[in-house]
């Protein structure tokens, strides 16, 4: 799985978690399917970088990013093959 494109669609202040919450909608080519897909992943911020537009943008789109390649291993692992 290959990111290809990666923009902030929505992000907002939760303060229930005291926390800058955004979509992430990240432009992924996979090796199954022939056509690059949209995914959505929510990510989170502290709240102290809400007042830097550029880093804040940066900060989200990494964090995104790295929780696709968490998702895309444990579900490497979950479907291989037991060890014998």
């Amino acid at each position: 799985m290959r990111i290809l494109n990666a923009r902030v669609k929505k992000a907002r202040y939760a303060r229930d978690f005291g926390m800058v919450e955004a979509i992430v909608t990240l432009l992924v080519k996979d090796t199954l399917r022939p056509v690059p897909y949209e995914m959505d992943v929510m990510a989170f911020a502290p709240r102290d970088m809400h007042r830097k537009p550029g880093a804040l943008r940066s900060y989200l789109i990494e964090h995104a990013k790295k929780l696709n390649e968490r998702s895309s291993e444990i579900t490497k692992n979950r479907f291989a093959a037991p060890a014998a």
